[in-house]
């Protein structure tokens, strides 16, 4: 029997293995703290205008220096998602302005009421929306049981 086709087995010390060698250290605007503080501005009006309030408007507090963070991407953050907020309700009111005179101000509002008293005042105002929307020679369900 040969040798020739055996790989070399390595050999065994008794010595531990070297540590594994330590991550870079993350820069503070790449960190994932900053990148949760981030996206938090957007999910929570409260917790962002509480932000905006400690961060930006308190002229008389000093902010600390921030460690693992970025702080001022964090803010720009906070005031950027405030302003979004800002025009999609004010898009939102700019639609209903334009299409409530376009629909000749009709609204149809959606009301819910105890079911102790029934649900006769429901069905009526459900009828009188539906006539409104219907047009005149066309058969619209307005007949609700």
């Amino acid at each position: 029997m040969s040798t020739a086709y055996v790989p070399p087995q390595p050999h065994r010390t008794n010595a531990p293995a070297p540590p594994p060698p330590e991550p870079p250290p993350v820069p503070p605007h790449a960190s994932e703290a900053t990148r949760l503080l981030c996206a938090g501005t957007y999910q929570d009006s409260e917790y962002r205008d509480r932000v905006i309030e400690e961060l930006h408007l308190d002229e008389q507090r000093v902010v600390a220096p921030s460690s693992g963070f970025d702080a001022a991407r964090f803010l720009a953050h906070a005031l950027r998602a405030r302003r979004q907020e800002l025009l999609w309700s004010t898009a939102v009111i700019g639609l209903w302005a334009v299409g409530v005179p376009l629909s000749g101000g009709i609204c149809t509002f959606a009301a819910y009421g105890a079911d102790a008293d029934g649900r006769d005042d429901e069905r009526e105002l459900l009828r009188t929306a539906l006539g409104h929307f219907c047009p005149p020679d066309a058969p619209c369900g307005t007949d609700t049981q």
